[in-house]
């Protein structure tokens, strides 16, 4: 039927019994653009029908209620010139060329288990109540995307929606924002973001939620309660809160990121990472007023600054063991930037720490160290005896087994850093003999030192 037809049997429903007010229709077909106004408040409900054009929405008046309920729409839904306390309800539809809201007063939106492709244009609008859960978005272009810009949000809820390329930058969440288990997918890296500059006036609830290519929130200030567990399924999400201020507890705990920023932001109370698994990290200029947790974190790489803020956190609250081991990635990264060219003293040192135990947390690269530095200066060392006459071809077993336990007992009085000098005095040792006896001394002591500041890492 035609757009004018269909009017004509809302008007005709309405009329049977005009102080009801309510108006339900069931199973037509709209094959034109479907302008529906009404001027006077009411319910309008519209079931099992199909849109083939655009359906404008305009002039309701204040308190009316329209519910589309497992209706199909080919072309976009526009809406416009809504009065207050409209309601508008789109329950397991399919809208297959997006919808635009605007200058409307606030209203009421349910979007509920159903599916969509298209854009979709929220900017500049307020909703009193916002409801998208198990909301299906699927983008057909990078140019398709669903647009909250400069929103305000009264209540609203996202539990389950997925979402392509939706964007809520410099949005007002004036109540409890519900993000739960919701997966909002972008082709690619949202180059603007996606929750920038966005005000979360009361608890924000992102648990579960995967946000697969970026999580961008620069900008934004939490007021509440900000919960942000168990994001990201996989490692490609590169997250960004810089600048964001948290003035209540934030919780990251068992979230997967492949990069993760947090640059001149601020932490009023607790903000835990545990659990967190990150490949890359960037802390810079973050204030945690009270306490970071990144106990059982895992962290492959990032910059120094990162890893001592991390650490300095851990000592802060006396935790000392997971405090060394930020302290090693620490060193690791000040020792990988230096050049022997321009640093070579703190190269130096920072090398031979690093390969002597790690820096204070493998007393077993200790053991390797000290006995690799013992076999090379004793075999330095019996190279420069003239007096000992090495036989390079057989001599039978004896001799072989004489020499094999000879060549044992020095070099254990060799290890010994406390050895006789002249220990090898038979052989005649010389000037070099007694320097390389010398720095070995220095470096099997080093090594046992190393050994044993590496099995004290629990007890310091």
């Amino acid at each position: 039927m035609t757009a004018k037809e269909l009017t004509d049997v809302i008007q005709t429903e309405w009329n049977k019994n005009p102080s009801r007010k309510r108006v339900a229709i069931a199973g037509e077909t709209c094959k034109d653009q479907f302008d529906f106004e009404w001027s006077e408040n009411g319910l309008f409900r519209l079931d099992n029908s199909v849109f083939e054009q655009r359906v404008c929405l305009q002039n309701f008046k204040k308190g009316s209620e329209i519910i589309f309920n497992k209706c199909t729409f080919s072309g976009d839904i526009h809406v416009h010139g809504l009065e207050e306390e409209v309601t508008l309800k789109f329950l397991y539809c399919n809208i297959n060329n997006g919808m635009t809201i605007e200058d409307c007063k606030p209203v009421t939106l349910y979007m509920s288990h159903s599916k969509a492709k298209g854009s979709f244009s929220f900017e500049n609008a307020t909703f009193e109540n916002c409801v998208f859960e198990e909301f299906t978005f699927l983008s057909l272009t990078d140019a398709d995307e669903i647009s909250f810009f400069n929103s305000i949000f009264k209540r609203c809820s996202f539990i389950k929606a997925i979402l392509s390329n939706a964007a809520f930058n410099r949005t007002c969440f004036e109540s409890n924002a519900y993000f739960d288990n919701a997966k909002l997918q972008y082709n690619s890296t949202p180059g603007t973001g996606n929750f920038f500059d966005a005000v979360f006036n009361l608890d924000a609830y992102f648990n579960f939620v995967d946000f697969t290519k970026g999580a961008f929130f620069n900008g934004s200030t939490f007021k509440g309660l900000a919960m942000f567990p168990g994001n990201n399924k996989d490692f490609d999400c590169i997250a960004d809160y810089s600048g964001c201020k948290f003035e209540k507890n934030v919780f990251f705990d068992n979230s997967h990121y492949d990069h993760l920023e947090i640059q001149n932001a601020v932490f009023s109370t607790v903000a835990s990472f545990q659990g967190m698994q990150c490949n890359e990290i960037k802390i810079n200029r973050a204030v945690f007023s009270q306490y970071a947790d990144f106990l059982d974190a895992e962290i492959l790489r990032g910059d120094r600054n990162s890893f001592r803020t991390i650490k300095n956190e851990f000592l802060r609250h006396n935790n000392s063991v997971d405090a060394l081991e930020y302290q090693a990635k620490e060193l690791r990264e000040f020792e990988s930037t230096l050049h022997f060219d321009k640093r070579w003293k703190e190269k130096f040192v920072l090398y031979f720490y690093k390969i002597s135990n790690d820096f204070n947390t493998n007393w077993v690269k200790g053991l390797w160290f000290t006995l690799l530095s013992t076999i090379a200066f004793y075999t330095l060392y019996i190279f420069t005896l003239p007096g000992l006459k090495i036989m390079w071809q057989p001599q039978g077993w004896d001799y072989f087994l004489n020499s094999v336990n000879s060549t044992m007992m020095y070099f254990f009085k060799f290890f010994i850093i406390t050895h006789d000098l002249d220990f090898m005095k038979g052989f005649k040792p010389n000037f070099l003999s007694y320097l390389i006896d010398s720095i070995g001394r220095i470096f099997i002591g080093y090594g046992i030192y190393q050994t044993v500041q590496a099995f004290r890492k629990y007890g310091k």
